[in-house]
């Protein structure tokens, strides 16, 4: 079940899905559940109904939606009853700080999405109490700010900057390629780790928009991406079928039909005039 907070007044509410609100921001930041795991929160809504209580922000005559992402187009297609907390805040920012530290409640800790969440948790602290943005110089109420955070996620205080790294990159790649780039790094089965992530934020604006295109188009991230292309060499086997599933791995159909193809002229080559001559015709034919 959602863990919630009870409003002041401690009122549930039966729950209207045309009176809410969805945040686009706070959408992004939630991974949606697959479409096993939607047919699966289905049957046990159709079964026992909604237990989760839904959290909401009143805010300009408006129910901002706090937490209940992943439930709410469930609940609002096949219009099952459920009920809502009303959570008083006093503005966004507040807000904003009690939906990152909801979904920090549910993530596993290793996660690169709770990574960057403890991220915002610790770049907005480092803001309030006038620390750098760039992370070189935070003042002593920032550090004690992320040492605290690194207690209460039994993470270092070395983490909690390199998430603030991460939140950097990931926000920054948003704002050049698009908001759906943010859903995918963070999101379930998500192709990249940290390192992978820092990477694509350094490169040219131009490559990280055919990286995550590559990605979003055909489900993978291209070969070689780090080095603007395959990279030029690998290691392989000498056994021969450890051979094979290593090319077949790495290389593409046409690539393996070149590779057959030369190999089929090496040994016709080699058993005319030996290995050497072989090489020499196979470096002519690349030339």
């Amino acid at each position: 079940m959602t863990r919630v907070e009870s409003n002041p007044r401690g009122k549930v509410r039966n729950g209207r899905t045309a009176t809410i609100r969805l945040d686009a921001e706070f959408q992004e930041l939630v991974a949606p559940l697959s479409a096993g795991e939607g047919e699966q929160k289905l049957a046990e809504f159709r079964l026992h109904g909604c237990q989760e209580r839904l959290v909401v922000w009143p805010f300009e005559k408006k129910q901002v939606l706090l937490v209940g992402y992943e439930v709410f187009p469930i609940l609002k297609e096949h219009r099952i009853p459920f009920r809502v907390v009303f959570k008083r805040l006093t503005n966004r920012e507040e807000a904003r700080m009690y939906f990152v530290k909801e979904m920090l409640g549910r993530l596993g800790p290793t996660s690169l999405h709770a990574s960057y969440l403890r991220g915002v948790w610790y770049e907005e602290e480092k803001e309030q109490h006038g620390g750098d943005r760039s992370g070189a110089t935070p003042r002593l109420g920032a550090l004690r700010s992320g040492a605290a955070l690194a207690e209460r996620y039994a993470v270092s205080l070395a983490t909690i900057r390199r998430d603030g790294e991460l939140r950097r990159a990931v926000d920054e790649l948003a704002a050049e390629v698009g908001a759906e780039a943010k859903a995918m790094i963070l999101g379930r089965g998500s192709k990249l780790k940290r390192a992978g992530v820092l990477a694509l934020a350094k490169m040219p604006a131009e490559r990280q928009k055919e990286v995550i295109d590559t990605w979003r188009f055909q489900g993978q991230l291209p070969r070689g991406w780090r080095y603007g292309g395959p990279p030029p060499t690998m290691t392989v086997p000498r056994e021969p079928s450890a051979l094979v599933a290593k090319l077949a791995v790495r290389l593409t159909p046409g690539e393996l039909a070149t590779v057959a193809d030369l190999l089929a002229k090496v040994i016709a080559a080699g058993e005319l005039a030996g290995k050497q001559q072989a090489l020499a015709e196979v470096q002519s034919w690349e030339a």
